[in-house]
């Protein structure tokens, strides 16, 4: 296999893991949060401990640094040149 293509094999199989790590904590989070509620999600039932949500904040921000990382390695915009008297419709 070509270097490109074992980039491009790696490249997926690292994307798909990472979507299905982050479809499973936003899962757990909404367990985690239902655990707090009544079965109607009206009434809080008991609280959550300060410490596990710093813990978990604290994660999330680390996350973020990370997708921050990611973006920062996109691929830029491709916009169409406009020729002289047209019109960017989009």
């Amino acid at each position: 296999m070509s270097a490109t293509k074992n980039y491009l094999h790696d490249y997926t199989e690292a994307f798909d893991l990472a979507w299905l790590k982050l479809e499973e904590a936003i899962v757990a989070m909404q367990a985690l949060n239902d655990m707090h509620w009544d079965e109607g999600g009206d009434t809080l039932i008991n609280r959550a401990s300060r410490a596990d949500v710093a813990l978990l904040r604290d994660k999330v921000k680390e996350l973020t640094g990370e997708m921050g990382n990611f973006e920062s390695v996109q691929e830029p915009i491709r916009r169409r040149v406009l020729l002289p008297g047209e019109l960017d419709l989009i």
